[in-house]
């Protein structure tokens, strides 16, 4: 994924006036197959999600050799593959790039080569691409942080690996879990009293869960006694009120995820593969970002320079967060805030700009430690190209 700012396009493939257009996007809408839910079965790795924006603009390069730029409707955006409305047939393997802003501004190159071309009606066709590598569709959609968000459609239990510490006040709440856990390889250790838990060596676990009753506590207390004592393992609550306010004292306290309950095997599933398969015990390990400089020789090794100093204070950043040193999270920010985009990553500067946004509005480090681990991720994903 690169970012860029592109040519105004030279051709509308649609041809559709707005008002036909939304009508067409509503009619299949309503003709989709309902979300995967508990017990259905899908193929799909990816789950996806409605993009927004009605238009973009598009790169097509035909088999024959032409190149044409286009504006196509996106559909669904997923972190491996995006479906838009063309006017048109393509064939598999075609060439396609798709420009779309993030929720940053910044316009982004989508690259990928067509996987499907479904024929939707007269001229219509719906196309489906793929992405060469993942990207993260947080970077463009507004997704919370329940399971509602998780990237992967379908886990295979045996993915799930790694040592989970499961803190719920009941027996019978660790019963469930027990039981929606059974077929995958995850090394379990269950405690029904949160103070007792907050003794153990929690550093050895890749992954805590949460309940709302945590036994002796809160969950989200639980979760702020673990955030205090610089437990920065990825943490999922489960909750059994899902409103915006709950999700925003749990987003305070530094819950990684929130699960609702009744707890289901699908939702659990996709929860613990977002941080044991997909994150690796921080957060998004999405596709790589590309400078957008890449092409200039006389940069490159400025770049090479700025993409070392990256992963060093990425580093840096880390160790501070487990230190729960808030100032020099802070002065490795503002560094990054003033190199990534001089240097070809205006991403590193935008992200490192909301980090700091965050850490002057917490009043405590793990209150806007998600905000900072997302800096740390971008840091990881930028290349020269």
């Amino acid at each position: 994924m690169r970012s860029r700012g592109g040519q105004a396009p030279t051709m509308d493939s649609l041809r559709l006036p707005g008002p036909t257009l939304e009508k067409l996007h509503h009619a299949l809408d309503a003709a989709a197959a309902p979300e995967v839910g508990e017990g259905a079965s899908s193929q799909r790795k990816w789950r996806r999600w409605a993009i927004p924006a009605r238009t973009a603009a598009a790169t097509i390069a035909h088999p024959g050799g032409t190149t044409v730029r286009v504006l196509v409707s996106p559909r669904t955006l997923s972190a491996g593959g995006i479906g838009f409305l063309h006017g048109g047939f393509l064939y598999p393997g075609t060439s396609v790039i798709v420009y779309l802003r993030s929720l940053t501004k910044e316009m982004c190159e989508l690259r990928g080569k067509v996987v499907s071309c479904r024929h939707i009606g007269r001229h219509i066709h719906h196309i489906g691409v793929e992405f060469p590598q993942r990207i993260e569709p947080r970077d463009f959609l507004s997704l919370s942080d329940n399971e509602n968000s998780f990237l992967l459609e379908k886990v295979e239990p045996k993915s799930l690996q790694g040592r989970a510490m499961v803190i719920a006040g009941t027996r019978t709440d660790q019963r469930v879990v027990s039981h929606l856990l059974q077929g995958t390889r995850l090394e379990v250790e269950y405690f029904d009293d949160a103070a007792a838990a907050l003794v153990a060596d929690v550093h050895s676990f890749d992954l805590i869960m949460v309940d709302e009753q945590a036994g002796g506590m809160d969950g989200i207390a639980a979760v702020e006694k673990l955030r205090e004592a610089q437990v920065m393992t990825p943490t999922v609550l489960f909750v059994g009120d899902p409103s915006r306010e709950q999700q925003q004292r749990a987003r305070d306290a530094g819950v990684s995820a929130t699960i609702t309950k009744p707890l289901h095997r699908t939702a659990l599933h996709r929860g613990i593969a977002e941080f044991l398969v997909l994150r690796g015990g921080l957060a998004v390990a999405a596709g790589a970002i590309s400078g957008n400089l890449q092409g200039d020789a006389d940069m490159r090794n400025l770049v090479e320079c700025f993409l070392r100093d990256a992963e060093r204070l990425a580093d840096e950043i880390d160790e501070a967060l487990r230190g729960g040193d808030k100032e020099k999270v802070r002065a490795a920010c503002a560094q990054l805030q003033g190199a990534g985009a001089p240097h070809g990553f205006p991403a590193v500067s935008q992200t490192a700009s909301v980090a700091l946004t965050a850490l002057g509005q917490a009043n405590s480090l793990q209150a806007c430690a998600n905000e900072v681990r997302r800096l740390v991720e971008v840091c990881r994903r930028c290349t020269v190209g």
